[in-house]
């Protein structure tokens, strides 16, 4: 069973306004705070989880270890999204 929350529905339209970009979890909580939520981390966390497991977002790896989260559809083709890495500096 799907649960609709508020917070779920915010980190959704995140990503839905903003294609192709890519945060980790850190930038989704502090954009969330900035709106006057009171989200913690662990609950971003949590979304961002269910959001990979359904398919609407994608989970890319970085070479710190760490992960960048990125809407799974291209915004202009609306065709799976797909990122390099620079293999050098690991930016996106």
């Amino acid at each position: 069973m799907e649960y609709k929350t508020k917070h779920k529905k915010t980190i959704e339209d995140i990503f839905n306004s903003h294609k192709g970009e890519c945060f980790n979890a850190e930038q989704i909580t502090n954009l969330l705070k900035e709106e006057g939520s009171s989200v913690s981390i662990a609950t971003v966390y949590r979304h961002l989880d269910f959001l990979v497991k359904s398919g609407k977002i994608a989970k890319i790896p970085t070479q710190t270890g760490s992960f960048l989260y990125q809407s799974e559809k291209c915004d202009s083709c609306n065709m799976q999204h797909c990122s390099l890495m620079c293999v050098k500096c690991g930016k996106i």
